[in-house]
């Protein structure tokens, strides 16, 4: 039997975050993960010669909110305010990668492709999607917005209120009925397969939906400048988002006290030691694990969440696609995003894409859609209409289907999350990160504080 301080199960980029802060603090690891897991969303896919991102990923450091290094402040089941570590976040990255800045992020919506007003908060490309007739309505709704709104953003973080209300409640209350449905709903429903008014408002940031003042969206279309300053997104300057966890796994390959066994068959806690697989033990147990595959090995029952299914299609375009990320807002077109995979990694002359679709909206509205490949000439037809290549020639095709893998947070899922990681929450020895805490905070910046949080916490940095 191996004696160990810790097991860690799963090779999410959490499990390698704590397992490298615990082995350089001499502590003596297994991490418990097959090889092809290891960075979980954040590692690669090949296809055609070419590594690419698993969709949409991209480094932020950018935040509106007060910085703060004081990791106990963070709260992982509460959506952790993990936008007031984005500096703690920066810099531990940077021990490991070097990144450069990310611009053309664009939206492509009403025939016409503007910025980013998704993700990157730059309205500057809002006036030229509407008429004059539009935009006098939409001013006298922004106007109405600002009168009486207890939705209003600035009560989402300590107001009762947003603990319930509907995305599409929130939305209609700060932007106005006519933006909402311009804007937002079309995105909202080909990522998530759900009406707006099914989504808890507070958590839009999961659905890539914001919510902004209404004074800043007026300002915008009164004076054409709204005022707010972009968010910026980064990206490693050599190889993609996979180059920091293959990093991060080769280390912990080269700590001393650091074994790494490929998978879990067994768990069992005896006499407060974990005995893992019959054949190590630990006293603490650390997961990364989806949380019905832990609760399984634990034999705790738990409450099933309604998942969506998604795939992802990789291409090579023989052609030069000059953006780095698209939204499509368009409900002409079924996909919801485009990846340029490689401009972002500086490749030139060939595009190399990842469209991403909801498996289930597709379905719902084409059945047959994946089956005969329509994306193929779907694609060559956006690219066409939107004038970013005259006339594609898309040469290469892969495509990978990622079946019942997410959760959205509509009121019966969040429902069930909170009774799950109670019963988790009662197993003595047992911590939790990433994918074990269920919906919200599995993102990259999230991930990577948990971990620092927890080696904060047994006092080793």
């Amino acid at each position: 039997m191996k004696e160990y301080d810790y097991v860690i199960l799963g090779g999410n980029l959490c499990s390698l975050v704590v397992a490298n802060e615990l082995a350089s603090a001499g502590k003596r690891i297994a991490l418990v993960a097959p090889e092809k897991s290891i960075g979980g969303h954040f590692s690669e896919y090949s296809a055609f010669g070419f590594d690419f991102d698993l969709g949409m990923v991209l480094l932020e450091f950018d935040s509106y909110m007060e910085q703060t290094s004081d990791l106990s402040l963070y709260n992982d089941v509460t959506l952790g305010r993990v936008g007031a570590f984005s500096d703690v976040v920066e810099a531990y990255l940077k021990k490991h990668v070097e990144y450069k800045r990310v611009d053309d992020i664009v939206v492509s919506n009403n025939g016409r492709i503007t910025a980013d007003y998704f993700i990157s908060n730059d309205l500057s490309g809002l006036n030229d999607l509407f008429t004059s007739e539009q935009q006098t309505l939409i001013k006298a709704q922004l106007t109405d917005c600002m009168l009486v709104n207890e939705y209003h953003p600035s009560n989402k973080a300590c107001g009762s209120n947003y603990n319930c209300v509907s995305f599409s409640a929130s939305s209609e209350s700060n932007h106005g009925a006519f933006l909402h449905q311009a804007l937002f709903e079309p995105l909202v429903n080909k990522v998530t397969n759900l009406s707006s008014k099914y989504l808890l408002g507070k958590y839009h940031r999961l659905f890539w939906a914001p919510i902004y003042y209404p004074e800043t969206l007026l300002k915008q279309f009164k004076e054409g400048d709204s005022g707010l300053s972009p968010t910026a997104f980064s990206y490693p300057v050599k190889g993609n988002i996979a180059t920091i966890t293959k990093a991060l796994y080769q280390q912990v390959c080269d700590c001393d006290g650091v074994e790494i066994y490929q998978d879990t068959s067994s768990l069992e806690n005896k006499s407060g030691n974990w005995l893992v697989n019959n054949e190590m033990t630990a006293p603490k147990l650390i997961s990364s694990l989806p949380q019905n595959i832990l609760a399984s090995l634990l034999d705790i029952k738990q409450r099933p969440l309604v998942k969506t299914s998604y795939v992802l299609i990789f291409m090579k375009v023989e052609d030069v696609c000059d953006f780095n990320v698209l939204f499509n807002a368009d409900n002409s077109f079924l996909f919801f995003r485009i990846v340029n995979n490689g401009r972002l990694k500086g490749e030139r002359g060939s595009s190399y894409l990842v469209v991403e679709y909801n498996y289930d909206y597709v379905v719902a509205q084409s059945p047959d859609y994946f089956e005969k490949r329509a994306y193929i000439k779907e694609i060559e037809r956006f690219l066409s209409e939107y004038s970013i290549v005259e006339s594609p020639r898309i040469t290469n095709v892969d495509a990978v289907y990622l079946m019942n893998k997410l959760a959205f947070p509509t009121p019966g899922n969040l429902s069930s999350n909170k009774y799950n990681l109670s019963q988790l929450s009662k197993v003595r020895g047992l911590s939790l990160m990433g994918p074990s805490l269920g919906i919200g905070v599995s993102s990259m910046n999230n991930q990577i504080v948990q971990a620092l949080k927890y080696a904060s916490s047994e006092g080793l940095i």
